[in-house]
């Protein structure tokens, strides 16, 4: 299904995702997490609606067939991003990084619930806008 827009799979519940990487990647790297990710999706039949991707973590709307355990959809972009990403990154191997890997073990998942949609993708978009005004903590230099 490379290349075709998926719709969302008859009765995949949509799911609010947050995984966070195992280094902040500052380094301006964190803009091509998105296109990898994208490329899992559509090779796992995951439906992306939204996906705001930070210096240390990703915010993600998905939607994946039912018979798809939620876990296999994480390890699914989690490891296949993780196996492309270095892969196109070979420096990043390499250098030090948290506990020899890409992502962190943990994430977050929620389905909607009693949330809009409206709601959520509003939620994600306006990460970019909260990253971008982060001011540093007092105690920071």
């Amino acid at each position: 299904m490379k290349g075709k827009k998926m719709s969302q799979p008859i009765g995949a519940p949509e799911r609010l995702v947050i995984i966070g990487n195992g280094f902040d990647l500052k380094c301006g790297l964190h803009s091509t997490f998105g296109e990898y990710i994208k490329q899992v999706a559509d090779d796992n039949d995951i439906v992306i609606e939204k996906m705001e991707v930070m210096p240390d973590h990703i915010h993600i709307l998905i939607s994946f067939p039912p018979s798809k355990a939620p876990a296999s959809a994480i390890k699914a972009l989690k490891g296949r991003s993780a196996y492309i990403f270095l892969q196109n990154h070979p420096e990043i191997r390499c250098s030090q990084y948290w506990g020899g890997h890409l992502w962190s073990p943990s994430y977050y998942m929620s389905t909607l619930g009693n949330m809009s949609k409206e709601v959520v993708e509003k939620y994600i978009n306006d990460q970019k806008y909260t990253e971008t005004n982060k001011k540093p903590h007092k105690g920071a230099q």
